[in-house]
């Protein structure tokens, strides 16, 4: 269904995006999904986003996600798919609009199967396409599985009942009503012959590998074997009605022993499956904790310890990832080096501690500066760069000097004496195919450029 709307609304499968979230459930897997967001679609009006699974994202990955959720990119659509709708949150549940799909009836399943078969080419036997749908259970998957089981396996593009009950493990409806029909007309021998074959089938099609439940099938058919040795072999009636009596009982109760063995194993199948569930859940909480912890502190790796913000080597990392996306989209992107003018005079006169706090201030100042997708990290000493993708050439000038007035407008008092402190800027974009550390050099003579002349200006390589 979600795919059907994507294509609806025209997107392609280049721009479809599904993601599990039963194994995707992490906060960093939700941080990959927000910066990919932005980026505009290849060739459609939306990129779509289906989550399924929903309801397994973390709570921290439910917050991360809320955010994009609230004010998400016009060209963005999400669609979240959950079986278990009470578990989302409740600002997740109203930041979406619900549609809530009911399972199709035993009938809709059956003249849903039936059609599909007849666009195949085939023939399903009211009979057939009646047993998939109990069999399917509510599920058009499970259906549309075990139909085309069995239209692979028809020879004669007639779909059988029995077929069906081959494929999907139930008895015959052949042996069922052999069963009834013997029951009802109190035929002893026809009855133990049905019984005979229904659990020959089953022994046969399950395949159980368990030794005493291999022995209870021989035991019945023991017994069946018996019981029509006695029908030939006693020729008084009440000899005979007595004889097949116990070997009737006999059946019942070792019937009735496979049918606690079976339950017994499902039980012990159900605790074990849900002990491993536990085990799982804990182990995969256990995991997240460490991720959480790995990724605070790879975090605290990538950032300066001074000003706080993003290192040299986080700005490494930031300048391939907006380079690949240049590569990819050929936005313009921009390379920007920002100096803090005569700061050697400032510690030289105040001292490196007063040093200190103003790189903190003006730090503070770029990163605000800026909008969520650009960048800006401290290159070292009084420098920094900025990262600003999507700028036309004709904005650029204007959106340097406003970052640069805005650090000039600090008011800045030491020793109770205001000071103004300035930057100057250089800029350069990339261009063509050249690298981008290329297009740093040139922001970089930009920049001194702008020193050699008369500092607090900003100075754009074109």
């Amino acid at each position: 269904m979600a795919r059907i709307f994507a294509d609806a609304i025209g997107t392609s499968s280049i721009d479809l995006y599904e993601i599990d979230a039963a194994s995707n459930r992490g906060i960093d897997d939700i941080r990959e999904l927000r910066e990919a967001v932005h980026t505009a679609p290849y060739e459609s009006p939306y990129k779509v986003y289906i989550i399924d699974e929903v309801h397994m994202l973390t709570k921290e990955a439910f917050n991360a996600l809320l955010k994009t959720l609230e004010e998400p990119p016009a060209h963005v659509i999400f669609i979240l798919a959950t079986t278990e709708e009470e578990k989302l949150l409740d600002t997740i549940l109203s930041r979406c609009q619900v549609f809530r799909f009911r399972s199709p009836s035993r009938a809709v399943l059956a003249t849903a199967v039936t059609d599909i078969a007849k666009r195949e080419g085939f023939t399903l036997e009211p009979a057939a396409a009646d047993l998939i749908a109990i069999a399917a259970d509510g599920s058009f998957r499970d259906a549309l599985g075990i139909t085309q089981k069995v239209l692979l396996a028809s020879g004669d593009k007639v779909g059988t009942a029995d077929e069906v009950a081959a494929i999907i493990g139930a008895p015959k409806t052949t042996s069922m009503i052999a069963l009834l029909t013997a029951l009802h007309d109190k035929n002893v021998v026809g009855a133990l012959a049905a019984v005979r074959e229904v659990v020959s089938e089953s022994y046969n099609h399950n395949q159980r590998s368990f030794q005493l439940k291999t022995q209870l099938n021989r035991e019945i058919n023991t017994r069946v074997d018996n019981a029509g040795e006695i029908i030939i072999d006693v020729e008084d009636v009440v000899d005979l009605k007595a004889q097949l009596t116990e070997q009737l009982n006999s059946i019942r109760s070792a019937l009735a022993r496979k049918e606690a063995l079976e339950q017994r194993e499902q039980a012990l199948l159900r605790k074990s499956m849900e002990t491993m569930r536990k085990e799982l859940n804990e182990l995969s909480s256990e995991a997240n904790t460490y991720k959480e912890r790995l990724f605070e502190q790879q975090k605290l790796n990538l950032l300066d310890s001074l000003t706080q913000l993003p290192n040299r080597a986080a700005l490494e990392e930031r300048m391939e990832l907006e380079y690949r996306n240049y590569q990819r989209h050929k936005s313009p992107l921009w390379v920007a080096v920002a100096d803090i003018d005569h700061y050697k005079t400032i510690n030289d006169s105040f001292g490196h501690s007063t040093g200190d706090k103003t790189l903190q201030v003006i730090a503070m100042a770029l990163k605000n500066s800026l909008r969520d997708t650009e960048f800006v990290a401290r290159y070292g000493g009084e420098e920094f760069v900025l990262l600003l993708p999507d700028v036309a050439p004709a904005d650029i000038a204007q959106l340097l000097n406003r970052v640069r007035e805005k650090v000039k407008n600090i008011p800045f008092k030491f020793k109770n004496q205001r000071i103004t402190v300035t930057v100057s800027i250089g800029a350069a974009q990339v261009m063509g195919s050249e690298l981008i550390h290329e297009t740093f050099e040139r922001a970089d003579a930009a920049l001194y450029k702008a020193k050699h002349e008369s500092r607090d200006r900003v100075v754009i390589d074109v």
